[in-house]
């Protein structure tokens, strides 16, 4: 059985023969379409368990050192580790305390007024201006 894409929005449309998620084609000659994410899962049967894990392995955990911790002097993250200008120094390891990281309070900008100094000349010229035209 063909199918015939179909043509809307400018393109050529046809649905995948696995999924029947709409594709867009190049022509309309075309009478059969694999879209993307099922080639992909069909690529990715096809590898062996080692190559799976290679691929995907574990998602390392979240690195916990703050921003700008490699501009530090000496950096000690929690495990013991010490970092010279962000340079691990492993004779140094478990020889100094962790170090310990001040937050900066955040500043509350105060609310801008749209009634400032600008705003108010601004008015006062065009009320002068609207005056002058109605003299004329």
């Amino acid at each position: 059985m063909k199918t015939k894409p179909e043509y809307f929005d400018n393109h050529w449309w046809l649905t995948c023969c696995k999924c029947g998620e709409w594709c867009i084609v190049g022509d309309e000659v075309v009478t059969k379409i694999t879209c993307s994410r099922c080639t992909y899962i069909k690529c990715y049967n096809l590898l062996s368990d080692e190559e799976k894990k290679k691929l995907v392995g574990k998602v390392s955990p979240k690195n916990k050192k703050p921003r700008g911790w490699h501009l530090y002097k000496i950096f000690v993250a929690s495990n013991g580790t010490v970092y010279h200008h962000g340079k691990e120094q492993p004779e140094l390891k478990d020889t100094l305390l962790p170090t310990k990281i001040k937050r900066k309070k955040k500043i509350k900008k105060p609310k801008v007024k749209y009634e400032t100094e600008l705003f108010k000349l601004a008015k006062e010229h065009k009320e002068k201006q609207k005056v002058r035209k109605k003299k004329l």
